[in-house]
Protein backbone atom coordinates (compact mmCIF):
# COMPACT_ATOMS: atom_id res chain seq x y z
CA UNK A 1 0.00 0.00 0.00
CA UNK A 2 1.15 3.26 -0.97
CA UNK A 3 1.21 6.99 0.91
CA UNK A 4 -0.39 9.28 -2.30
CA UNK A 5 0.75 12.46 -2.82
CA UNK A 6 -0.75 14.25 -6.00
CA UNK A 7 0.31 17.66 -7.44
CA UNK A 8 -1.64 18.99 -9.86
CA UNK A 9 0.16 20.61 -12.09
CA UNK A 10 -0.58 23.26 -15.20
CA UNK A 11 3.32 24.36 -16.55
CA UNK A 12 3.19 27.00 -14.44
CA UNK A 13 5.88 28.35 -12.19
CA UNK A 14 4.16 28.17 -9.35
CA UNK A 15 2.86 24.70 -9.71
CA UNK A 16 6.74 23.89 -10.49
CA UNK A 17 7.43 25.16 -6.63
CA UNK A 18 4.55 22.85 -5.48
CA UNK A 19 6.07 19.74 -7.08
CA UNK A 20 9.75 20.73 -5.55
CA UNK A 21 8.04 21.63 -2.40
CA UNK A 22 6.28 17.46 -3.07
CA UNK A 23 9.23 16.08 -3.86
CA UNK A 24 11.47 17.76 -0.40
CA UNK A 25 8.62 16.50 1.59
CA UNK A 26 9.29 13.13 0.17
CA UNK A 27 12.85 13.50 0.63
CA UNK A 28 12.02 14.43 4.52
CA UNK A 29 9.42 11.62 4.84
CA UNK A 30 11.95 9.22 3.34
CA UNK A 31 15.03 10.36 5.53
CA UNK A 32 13.07 10.00 8.73
CA UNK A 33 11.82 6.59 7.99
CA UNK A 34 15.20 5.36 7.41
CA UNK A 35 16.03 6.88 10.75
CA UNK A 36 13.16 4.68 12.46
CA UNK A 37 13.38 1.83 10.10
CA UNK A 38 10.35 2.27 8.67
CA UNK A 39 9.56 1.29 5.29
CA UNK A 40 6.60 3.30 3.72
CA UNK A 41 6.41 3.48 0.17
CA UNK A 42 5.20 6.69 -1.49
CA UNK A 43 3.50 7.34 -4.47
CA UNK A 44 3.93 10.87 -6.48
CA UNK A 45 0.91 11.47 -9.16
CA UNK A 46 1.64 14.45 -11.08
CA UNK A 47 -1.51 15.50 -12.68
CA UNK A 48 -2.52 17.77 -15.61
CA UNK A 49 -6.19 18.48 -16.27
CA UNK A 50 -7.26 19.54 -19.77
CA UNK A 51 -10.42 21.88 -20.16
CA UNK A 52 -13.04 20.12 -22.81
CA UNK A 53 -14.25 23.32 -24.96
CA UNK A 54 -17.94 22.55 -25.86
CA UNK A 55 -19.29 23.79 -28.92
CA UNK A 56 -22.77 25.74 -28.26
CA UNK A 57 -25.43 24.87 -30.72
CA UNK A 58 -26.13 26.99 -33.85
CA UNK A 59 -22.50 28.58 -33.18
CA UNK A 60 -20.59 26.56 -35.91
CA UNK A 61 -18.53 28.87 -38.21
CA UNK A 62 -15.36 28.34 -39.98
CA UNK A 63 -12.04 29.01 -38.96
CA UNK A 64 -8.30 28.44 -39.85
CA UNK A 65 -7.27 25.34 -38.70
CA UNK A 66 -4.07 24.91 -36.68
CA UNK A 67 -1.92 22.15 -38.49
CA UNK A 68 -3.21 22.75 -42.32
CA UNK A 69 -4.10 27.00 -42.03
CA UNK A 70 -7.55 25.37 -44.23
CA UNK A 71 -10.97 26.18 -43.27
CA UNK A 72 -12.48 23.81 -40.89
CA UNK A 73 -15.55 23.78 -38.97
CA UNK A 74 -14.84 25.30 -35.38
CA UNK A 75 -15.79 21.94 -34.00
CA UNK A 76 -13.16 20.60 -36.41
CA UNK A 77 -11.06 23.86 -34.47
CA UNK A 78 -11.44 23.22 -30.91
CA UNK A 79 -10.56 19.39 -31.68
CA UNK A 80 -7.54 20.61 -33.21
CA UNK A 81 -6.89 22.66 -30.28
CA UNK A 82 -7.43 19.94 -27.35
CA UNK A 83 -5.08 17.96 -29.43
CA UNK A 84 -2.11 20.43 -28.87
CA UNK A 85 -3.30 20.60 -25.61
CA UNK A 86 -3.01 16.83 -24.63
CA UNK A 87 0.44 16.60 -26.45
CA UNK A 88 1.51 19.68 -23.91
CA UNK A 89 0.57 18.67 -21.14
CA UNK A 90 1.91 14.70 -22.11
CA UNK A 91 5.68 16.84 -23.04
CA UNK A 92 5.12 18.47 -19.64
CA UNK A 93 4.64 15.46 -17.54
CA UNK A 94 7.06 13.97 -19.49
CA UNK A 95 9.78 16.68 -18.33
CA UNK A 96 8.78 16.69 -15.01
CA UNK A 97 8.65 12.74 -14.66
CA UNK A 98 12.36 12.83 -15.89
CA UNK A 99 13.78 15.61 -13.73
CA UNK A 100 12.57 13.91 -10.76
CA UNK A 101 12.70 10.20 -11.24
CA UNK A 102 16.04 9.65 -11.03
CA UNK A 103 16.08 11.93 -7.87
CA UNK A 104 13.08 9.89 -6.28
CA UNK A 105 14.21 6.06 -7.55
CA UNK A 106 14.76 5.07 -4.12
CA UNK A 107 12.35 7.52 -2.23
CA UNK A 108 9.16 7.07 -4.39
CA UNK A 109 7.29 5.93 -7.13
CA UNK A 110 6.32 8.49 -9.93
CA UNK A 111 2.64 8.32 -11.56
CA UNK A 112 1.78 10.71 -14.25
CA UNK A 113 -1.46 11.00 -15.60
CA UNK A 114 -3.58 13.57 -18.12
CA UNK A 115 -7.11 13.88 -17.27
CA UNK A 116 -9.81 15.88 -19.70
CA UNK A 117 -12.90 18.05 -17.80
CA UNK A 118 -15.76 16.95 -18.90
CA UNK A 119 -19.50 16.60 -17.61
CA UNK A 120 -19.60 20.00 -16.98
CA UNK A 121 -17.03 20.01 -13.79
CA UNK A 122 -14.51 22.46 -13.02
CA UNK A 123 -10.57 21.84 -13.35
CA UNK A 124 -10.44 21.98 -9.31
CA UNK A 125 -13.62 19.96 -8.98
CA UNK A 126 -12.14 17.36 -11.28
CA UNK A 127 -8.88 17.26 -9.36
CA UNK A 128 -11.11 16.63 -6.18
CA UNK A 129 -12.85 13.50 -7.74
CA UNK A 130 -9.41 12.42 -8.73
CA UNK A 131 -8.09 12.86 -5.12
CA UNK A 132 -10.91 11.15 -3.59
CA UNK A 133 -10.96 7.94 -6.18
CA UNK A 134 -6.94 7.49 -5.83
CA UNK A 135 -7.26 8.58 -1.61
CA UNK A 136 -4.46 10.71 -2.28
CA UNK A 137 -3.08 13.82 0.01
Amino acid sequence: MYNKILVPIDGSKPADKALDHAINLIKSLSNNNNDNNNNIEIQLIILFVIPEFPVPLGFEKPMRSLKSGETVSLSDYIREMHQAMKANALEILSQRKKKYEPIMSNTAIIKSEVLVVGNGLSISDTIIDFADKEKTD
